[in-house]
């Protein structure tokens, strides 16, 4: 019987280790997982690498031939950029391109924050929940 539990306490013991380096495992993946850093708007020439409405991560690498052009939004600092020619890093606010030209083009940028005016301050919010069907 002592075997029986020894077995089943060791048995335990190795599937509590190997849980824990799984969760260790995906956890370092997630942490190492570079971020999204900015929206492809469009992008002209030959460029397998992206696609318009693609999602392109902080550090990937686009190669553009010399008349290609790429027109990146960043979502964290709502720069756009027309980019022609060149490699191209992505960053987190910018782009970093060799042998080729950048252009910053102006953006209309909505942060998601509200600040409230001074019109805000007087208006009054209510509100009333109905719940269920009158009971008769």
């Amino acid at each position: 019987m002592s075997d029986k539990m020894g077995l089943s306490r060791s048995a335990s013991a190795a599937v509590g280790a190997a849980f824990a380096l799984v969760i260790a495992a995906v956890s370092a993946a997630i942490a190492a997982e570079p971020t999204d850093g900015a929206l492809v708007e469009s992008v002209t020439g030959r460029s397998p690498d992206v696609q318009p409405m693609d999602y392109v991560r902080v550090g990937q690498i686009i190669r553009l031939g010399p008349y290609g052009t790429i027109v990146l939004s960043y979502k964290a600092s709502c720069v756009r950029e027309m980019i022609t020619g060149g490699i191209v890093t992505i960053g987190t606010e910018h782009s970093y391109v060799r042998s080729g030209e950048i252009r910053t083009l102006d953006s209309q940028c909505d942060t998601g924050i509200m600040v409230p005016t001074e019109v805000d301050s007087y208006v009054t919010v209510a509100g009333r929940t109905f719940r269920g069907g009158r009971s008769q």
